[in-house]
């Protein structure tokens, strides 16, 4: 008994409550078009993102019960993450990642758009938590995140092995999962119902109910209509994460330990700069496509 508890408090629940939210949407029709959009000519439903729902629930207990080592783990998750969704695409669905639009056209356009958007909404978000008494809690909670971190503390490979992961491998999958499971919501219950359906799921994959990052990432893909912006953004918020934790925590050793409201003043004078840059040349691209007739 005492181990089923333990499965169950470990995320188990949470597994549970995505197949059931898939599986009642599902057995739905379809009822919006998506003619003119990207979505229209992804063939994959609901039952195929039920399919991988179902693998992934299954690896990720294994990998926790499995092994201790939490690099394996880690590297075990991702790797398997990637792998399950590219079978079901390459095996089942027959479709390639360009489907997902995941494509080479106007590539950094498409990055910087995405950095730009997660960028206002994170600046605000940040904002308002350096202008909180005491930001402390909610950095300590981004510390329990990453926790496990500390174990290899000092040791300069593994750390950007494990940098690697969240800010490159990590986004990547989660956003090919998005691809999978957002068209078929899409289909079923509209736009803003399928951003914000995927948005719990996302969250509860997490281990929590809401992530007003998860919402925007959503909203990214449905507006740009590229899994390229997406990632990049997704990419840019947790590369954010991980530098608060590195700092703050002094992984390197380096011998300080950066106070909370000075790295959010930094990294707020940083997103501002990173922002005007990334106008201005959005904005010289815009005015030459108008100068040239496109």
């Amino acid at each position: 008994m005492s181990y089923l508890w333990g499965l169950w408090t470990s995320g188990l629940q949470y597994y549970i409550i995505i197949l059931l939210i898939v599986v009642v949407f599902a057995i739905q029709k379809d009822r919006y078009d998506a003619t003119g959009t990207i979505f229209d000519g992804q063939r994959w439903t609901l039952y195929d993102f039920l399919l991988w729902a179902i693998i992934f629930t299954i690896y990720s207990i294994l990998i926790q019960y499995l092994t201790q080592w939490p690099l394996l783990k880690k590297t075990a998750f991702w790797t398997l993450n990637f792998c399950s969704i590219y079978a079901i695409f390459k095996y089942r669905i027959r479709q390639n990642f360009v489907a997902l639009g995941l494509f080479k056209k106007d590539l950094l356009l498409n990055i910087l758009h995405g950095i730009r958007i997660i960028l206002v909404v994170d600046f605000f978000l940040l904002g308002m938590l350096f202008l909180t008494p005491d930001p402390g809690e909610h950095i300590k909670g981004i510390h329990r995140a990453y926790t496990s971190w500390t174990l290899y503390q000092g040791s300069l490979p593994i750390i950007i092995y494990l940098i690697s992961l969240f800010i490159i491998i990590a986004p990547f999958t989660e956003e090919l999962m998005r691809g999978l499971m957002y068209s078929p919501f899409r289909k079923k219950i509209g736009k803003w119902g399928g951003i914000l359906i995927t948005t719990v799921i996302f969250a509860l994959c997490h281990g929590h109910w809401f992530s007003p990052a998860m919402l925007v990432l959503a909203y990214i893909y449905e507006k740009r209509q590229s899994l390229v912006s997406s990632i990049a953004a997704h990419s840019f918020f947790n590369m954010s994460r991980v530098a608060l934790f590195i700092y703050t925590a002094d992984l390197f050793n380096i011998g300080y330990n950066v106070t909370y409201k000075s790295y959010l003043g930094l990294t707020l004078l940083i997103y501002l700069a990173v922002f005007i840059v990334i106008s201005i040349i959005l904005g010289v691209k815009q005015k030459r496509e108008v100068s040239m007739g496109y």
